[in-house]
């Protein structure tokens, strides 16, 4: 939008995309307690995160896939993913670290950091919690996934870990980019203020960087290649600490036998045949229904 018609196109075009999906999940946010007391509504929930998780780990096969046979990929995600497990809440340092390794191997072959919380009101905690995570997450959407968690979850006991995979699953089973949960979870803390603050808080550091940054660091990073190499670590380092945190997503989400055995159904259809996503979701709530 901003290429075509400049800022006020970028801001119009990325309203009209992320607008529908936020006002459906806070919605959602409403009236949660009041679905989730309904035991089938319960039940198709379950299902749905199931399926979110398989497209979560489908998602991280087709990441890595055309990269598997290189062997520095493998390092840069195993080291992440160790690195996960010790600081998870250091994720933005971790995937500089990858880009900073990437760089210094390639010279070489040639020749806890933490925001501080500002004290006051719930909404603003709601919004900066989201703005590091729109500010020092890049790459697949996803890989916020992980940053979002350890704040609301683990971090300020915001949600349960359910609350939180509902958020996502409700998420990925209507249109519109995975960060629109934040809708769902700011309104679940703060109501119709939360949602908003959390959704200015995820995407303000996008929009300044596309409208106001971009134009600049392209011109000036355009035919560098030690930017590709960085870039490129980087993003192997977020591959990394994704799946550190779809390791405890899959922990806390599979919880009996029947949820395993239906997300290893769901996982190798996916693989297989490549199914829609909305397939997937809906098939991991009728296993579920079938189950009960």
């Amino acid at each position: 939008g901003s290429t075509l018609f400049g800022r006020l196109g970028g801001l119009l075009a990325g309203l009209s995309f992320i607008g529908p999906t936020s006002l459906l999940l806070a919605l959602f946010a409403k009236h949660y307690d009041k679905l989730v007391a309904i035991s089938s509504f319960r039940e198709v929930l379950n299902g749905l995160q199931v399926g979110a998780l398989v497209i979560i780990c489908q998602s991280l096969v087709h990441l890595i896939w055309p990269y598997r046979y290189q062997t520095s990929t493998w390092g840069y995600v195993v080291l992440s993913f160790c690195l996960m497990q010790i600081a998870p809440r250091a994720e933005p340092l971790i995937i500089l670290i990858g880009g900073v390794l990437a760089l210094t191997l390639r010279n070489s072959v040639r020749s806890a950091w933490a925001l501080r919380m500002p004290s006051g009101a719930l909404i603003l905690s709601i919004f900066w919690v989201h703005l590091k995570a729109g500010a020092l997450v890049f790459g697949p959407g996803l890989s916020i996934l992980s940053v979002l968690q350890k704040d609301v979850v683990e971090k300020f006991q915001w949600l349960s870990r359910g609350e939180f995979m509902d958020a996502f699953s409700l998420t990925q089973s209507i249109p519109g980019p995975v960060t629109t949960l934040s809708s769902f979870i700011g309104f679940q803390i703060g109501g119709s203020i939360g949602s908003v603050a959390a959704l200015v808080g995820i995407y303000l550091p996008s929009v300044l960087f596309i409208l106001f940054l971009l134009p600049v660091i392209k011109s000036w990073i355009e035919g560098r290649t030690w930017f590709r190499t960085f870039y490129q670590g980087a993003f192997f380092a977020v591959l990394g600490c994704l799946g550190a945190s779809s390791l405890q997503l899959f922990f806390s989400t599979l919880t009996s036998v029947q949820h395993q055995i239906a997300f290893c159904v769901l996982m190798a259809t996916q693989l297989i045949f490549s199914t829609p996503l909305w397939v997937t979701l809906l098939s991991g709530s009728a296993i579920e229904w079938f189950i009960k």
